[in-house]
């Protein structure tokens, strides 16, 4: 687990960011059900895939946001939001290396692996759902 100042700031940092993008795009109602919908799945795939009730931050909801920006860029080929094709690439990969100890002897303690993953399914799944309703998202 890792709460630290810097862990707070990054993650509030990709919020900002990439949530900007998706409001631009699709509007503040979008938004507020991507956070809504990866922050809640994120948390229970945490607590229901590792029994862990000690975590906290908002990278499942940052994976989320992620997610759905890449199921619309690069799978649905829908909305452009700018994201360069390697900030997935670097995504996917640190959702990789969380999976093994390097973070945590690097010392950035315990990784919400499934928060991480919670957050990245649900927001792909939700960017693929997402289009066929989007008339009433703006």
């Amino acid at each position: 687990m890792h709460f630290s100042l810097t862990h707070l700031l990054f993650n509030c940092l990709w919020v900002y960011v990439v949530g900007l993008e998706i409001q631009k795009v699709q509007g503040k109602l979008a938004l507020l059900l991507i956070i809504l919908a990866s922050g809640i799945i994120s948390n229970f795939s945490e607590f229901f895939l590792y029994g862990s009730i000690r975590f906290g931050g908002l990278s499942g909801i940052v994976y989320g946001l992620f997610g759905y920006c890449f199921s619309q860029e690069i799978i649905l080929k829908k909305h452009q939001f700018g994201f360069p094709p390697a900030l997935y690439t670097f995504i996917f990969i640190w959702l990789l290396i969380g999976y093994t100890d390097i973070l945590y002897y690097l010392g950035f303690g315990m990784v919400a692996n499934g928060a991480h993953l919670g957050g990245l399914l649900s927001g792909l799944l939700i960017g693929i759902i997402l289009p066929k309703y989007n008339r009433a998202w703006k």
